[in-house]
């Protein structure tokens, strides 16, 4: 107690713009920002006002996080849910005037969960301290978006919406002939912008039933920030992309996430007390001939069982927090989480080997294998650029240029006009390079495959594209040496 005195007393601050600094003005209220201990701190200060909240003869539950608030009643009737928001909100003011604080009413919003329900007066507000707040068609919820619905649709519109800037981002740090290393950029995604992504996937993403068009999109994303990550050309198949710098695909990813989240929470009895409160529910909200309504499975506990017909077993213990220093439940939880992952795994590979796009590669890596990434270690942007055009075979030679309609090539035939400008034509066949040639040394008597899957023959294929100024993009660059 007494370090926490000392923590708040005795502060000042002073503001500054630019060249301006105003004077130092001693503060009386609140808590510094920036330390860690401030968000545990307002924790207590606003604890009574969710106890205060919690109103089960009015069905209100208040969650909160720092001064994020929500209130959520439920009920048959949304005119009735509207007037106990209106009275908790009361509740709410009586705490105000007590603790120093205020709340804006302008500031505040509303939701009428439905889901596929046609009900009645969907557009019905509430009045805040004379403020009439309508409600909103999608609200954000600790940072995460959810609609009326409880779709994806709402999360997912504003991942489409960050991800430009992002990856805006990610093109100021590199590009296809200069900036971070492929492994650099790719770890710099997968640490950084991936989670970004994923952020709150329990809430939003479906895990009992797939979404085709939720895991399009979610692929798209990231065949946008892979095919900068690689430098390769945008009609790049991502399937192929994410076998070559062992990026699992993004709907598998979050969904693998969102059901670690599940079991977690589990673990810390969150389930049990979703259980009680379907119970309760069930209790007050009674069919049309006053018979309690049955419980049917429900959603977390579909998703758990899913999870077992997996074969992925999740942890026995469903009462101790994980984050206790238990060897034992560790070990379970680790044992969890290698099933977990071994299962998509698995699944990833199964939807490679029965995937129809980006199979080029697949001679070069049957399956996803992190040995992908050694082929391009210590390796300059430009060098790992040149090796994924050739090994998609995604690449401005005619045959490709001609394939994809491009103004100016009406044929896939090579200048030599001996056969179509394809990889293994230009590499190893191509009468006009010849004397460029000599530089594959003993490879240029290997197939395509032996070239470009190794590390010392890709690096002569590399050598070879750029001796012969075949694509305008690599002109101006020469091979350095590895690093």
């Amino acid at each position: 107690m007494k370090w926490i005195r000392s923590f708040l007393n005795e502060r000042a601050t002073a503001i500054r713009i630019a060249e301006y600094t105003s004077s130092t003005e001693r503060v009386h209220t609140g808590i510094p920002q920036g330390s860690p201990i401030s968000p545990i701190l307002y924790l207590f200060y606003n604890a009574d006002l969710l106890d205060d909240c919690e109103d089960i003869a009015i069905a209100i539950s208040p969650i909160g996080f720092v001064d994020d608030i929500n209130l959520l009643t439920y009920g048959t009737s949304i005119q009735r849910n509207c007037r106990n928001l209106e009275k908790a909100y009361q509740k709410c003011i009586q705490w105000a005037r007590t603790h120093g604080s205020k709340f804006n009413p302008e500031k505040s919003e509303l939701i009428h969960f439905i889901g596929k329900k046609r009900l009645k007066r969907k557009d019905t507000p509430v009045t805040l301290e004379g403020t009439t707040i309508k409600p909103s068609k999608t609200i954000r919820v600790l940072g995460t978006f959810l609609n009326q619905s409880l779709t994806p649709k709402a999360h997912l519109a504003i991942i489409q919406k960050r991800a430009p800037g992002l990856l805006l981002a990610l093109k100021a740090l590199t590009q296809s002939t200069w900036g971070a290393t492929l492994k650099v950029a790719r770890e710099l995604y997968l640490r950084a912008i991936r989670p970004v992504f994923s952020y709150g996937s329990l809430a939003w993403f479906p895990l009992l039933k797939g979404v085709k068009t939720t895991n399009s999109a979610l692929q798209s994303i990231q065949g946008r920030f892979l095919r900068v990550i690689s430098g390769a050309y945008r009609a790049t198949a991502t399937e192929a992309l994410e076998i070559e710098t062992f990026t699992e695909p993004l709907d598998l990813y979050i969904e693998k996430t969102a059901n670690q989240s599940l079991i977690r929470l589990a673990l810390q009895g969150q389930g049990e007390q979703i259980t009680a409160f379907s119970r309760y529910l069930a209790r007050k909200t009674r069919g049309r001939r006053g018979r309690e309504r049955r419980i049917p499975l429900l959603h977390y506990e579909k998703a758990i069982k899913q999870q077992k017909s997996q074969g992925i077993r999740p942890p026995r213990a469903v009462t101790t927090a994980i984050t206790e220093r238990n060897t034992n439940q560790n070990s379970e939880w680790n044992r969890y989480k290698k099933a977990l992952e071994a299962y998509y795994a698995i699944k990833w590979r199964k939807r490679w080997l029965r995937g129809k796009k980006g199979r080029a590669i697949a001679k070069y890596r049957p399956y996803p294998t992190e040995k992908a990434l050694k082929l391009y270690e210590k390796r300059v942007k430009a060098v790992s650029t040149a090796l994924i055009l050739l090994r998609t075979e995604k690449i401005g030679l005619r045959a490709f240029l001609f394939s994809m309609n491009v103004p100016g090539y009406n044929s896939p035939q090579c200048e030599c006009q001996q056969q179509e400008e394809t990889v293994q034509h230009f590499l190893l066949e191509c009468t006009q390079w010849d004397e460029q040639r000599e530089t594959l040394g003993p490879y240029r008597y290997r197939s395509l495959k032996e070239i470009l899957e190794t590390r010392e023959g890709s690096r002569k294929a590399v050598e070879f594209l750029l001796q012969t100024k075949r694509l305008e993009q690599f002109q101006a660059v020469t091979l350095q040496e590895e690093e």
